[in-house]
């Protein structure tokens, strides 16, 4: 897991990120922006999770982005036409 080219962006930027807003909402504990920081912090969680989801399902390409099959281009295109099945059966 660790050899992940986009470990960086998917991994670690979201636990630093959860770090920061957990020390914000220290800092505003008595402010209600203290509820954005928690909202903030359960979407880093989510974002989290999934990471590790798609990681053990072994997907390799991103749902709803399927490949131009009409042409010889490799253009990705967010198309709502294509199953997700079909993304994944290259």
């Amino acid at each position: 897991m660790l050899n992940d080219s986009y470990i960086m962006g998917r991994l670690i930027l979201p636990i630093i990120m959860i770090i920061i807003l957990g020390i914000m909402i220290y800092f505003h504990r008595h402010q209600p922006l203290k509820y954005l920081y928690i909202g903030n912090i359960i979407v880093y969680l989510v974002a989290i999770l999934s990471y590790f989801y798609f990681r053990l399902m072994g997907c390799e390409c991103v749902p709803h982005c399927c490949c131009n099959r009409l042409g010889d281009s490799n253009v990705c295109s967010l198309s709502p036409y294509y199953s997700v099945s079909e993304c994944f059966s290259y």
